[in-house]
């Protein structure tokens, strides 16, 4: 299996274009999710120094730039946006990007950095030692105000139909449970979110909050247009991603032995089935994702 990316929840990219406009959309998604706020803490003072881990198409970074040009704010990823070129970093003097691997056992940078803000989105599938991780977070936060915040998607996939709210119940919801079970054999465990709370306290972080916000599948929910545009672009965003990683993700990791073809086949009915169930049935079933935010001072 190749290593997955720390910016984004799929593990493999079919198509590097095709993905750069999804993890746009997917910021769009955020915004709405949170009525239009970068982020869910709030700061006593202006951060004067943000670290923003997995940056993706560094949308956010550049974002957070903007809205705060009094702060120095280092974007991070395995690779270096093509957005981040000479011309947008000039033009974004308070912006600059570090390459590394979150998932590494030293980060580099300079003894005494800190940090007063540390931002972490969509991470999970790259990061295979969360203790360690988040180790790395206290060492680098401002002692007695740094601030932590860190949002993803918490499995599994779920359905308001209690018909379908299941494993056996729903092939979206089985296509979920398969690509878990994947991820898990490679050392990618998407119950993190779940774990969270009780190592931030091991590592004397204070005021941690748990905040779940509901992602709909769909524009099933009618308590507002927003709620209902988040649904339209969620369904956009989540289809694509099944339709164009959906079976390379479930073959990670697998070897060209006996049957591989045959394992492909079973994967692809699965993907096929997890996609029709999705767009046909999103009404009927309600289905949504639960994404975790987590945020703690140090």
């Amino acid at each position: 299996m190749t290593s997955p990316p720390t910016s984004s929840y799929v593990m493999t990219k079919p198509d590097e274009n095709d993905e750069k406009d999804r993890l746009d959309l997917q910021h769009e998604i955020w915004l709405l999710a949170l009525q239009n706020r970068l982020h869910t803490t709030a700061f006593t003072h202006p951060p004067k120094t943000i670290l923003d881990i997995g940056c993706g198409t560094a949308t956010w970074a550049l974002s957070m730039a903007e809205v705060h040009p009094e702060a120095t704010i280092t974007a991070t990823d395995l690779h270096r946006p093509p957005k981040l070129t000479a011309t947008t970093l000039s033009s974004s003097p308070n912006l600059r990007f570090s390459q590394f691997d979150a998932d590494d056992l030293i980060w580099p940078f300079p003894e005494h950095t800190t940090f007063d803000f540390i931002h972490g989105r969509m991470i999970t599938s790259g990061i295979h030692n969360w203790p360690r991780f988040l180790t790395h977070c206290s060492s680098l936060l401002t002692p007695g105000t740094g601030r932590l915040e860190l949002l993803d998607v918490s499995h599994p996939f779920r359905a308001e139909n209690a018909a379908a709210d299941g494993e056996a119940l729903s092939p979206f919801i089985r296509f979920g449970y398969a690509m878990e079970r994947v991820w898990a054999a490679n050392g990618i465990d998407y119950r993190a979110t779940e774990k969270h709370a009780l190592r931030l306290k091991e590592l004397g972080f204070q005021d941690i909050v748990m905040e779940e916000v509901r992602w709909p599948l769909g524009p099933w929910v009618h308590t507002s247009e927003r709620e209902m545009e988040l649904g339209r672009l969620n369904l956009e965003n989540f289809g694509r991603f099944i339709r164009t990683a959906g079976v390379n993700l479930l073959m990670s990791g697998d070897d060209n032995g006996e049957e591989r073809e045959k394992r492909m086949a079973e994967a692809q009915r699965l993907v096929d089935d997890a996609v029709r169930d999705l767009e046909d049935d999103w009404d009927t079933n309600r289905y949504y994702l639960s994404m975790k935010i987590h945020r703690a001072r140090k």
